[in-house]
């Protein structure tokens, strides 16, 4: 069944801001994409996109002080079959000495 997914996030920045965002469909994913995903900023902007270790889209970009806007439109298709799960998973606290400087910098 085709699906609509998407996101609108809009952000008040002080000054000049470097950010990272991780919101994207997963690579597993790209193969049911209807249509490619649309990413959008307001003020427009140059985004670096790349994986990130786990194969998730990663965009980077330096947003300008102003009120900023990214957004993201994508049509896949999807089984509407539950994803698998693990009932016995745990979650772990965040230990800040284990977070390698890459999860923010690289």
């Amino acid at each position: 069944m085709p699906t609509r997914i998407g996101h609108e996030i809009a952000i008040s920045i002080p000054h000049k801001t470097t950010l990272d965002c991780r919101v994207a469909p997963h690579e597993s994913r790209r193969g049911d994409l209807v249509s490619p995903q649309i990413v959008r900023t307001a003020p427009s902007i140059p985004l670096d996109e790349h994986p990130d270790d786990y194969g998730n889209a990663r965009r980077r970009m330096t947003a300008p002080a102003a009120l900023f806007t990214l957004s993201g439109d994508a049509t896949l298709h999807d089984s509407r079959t539950p994803d698998a799960m693990n009932r016995a998973a745990a979650e772990l606290p965040i230990i800040p000495s284990t977070v390698r400087d890459t999860s923010l910098t690289g």
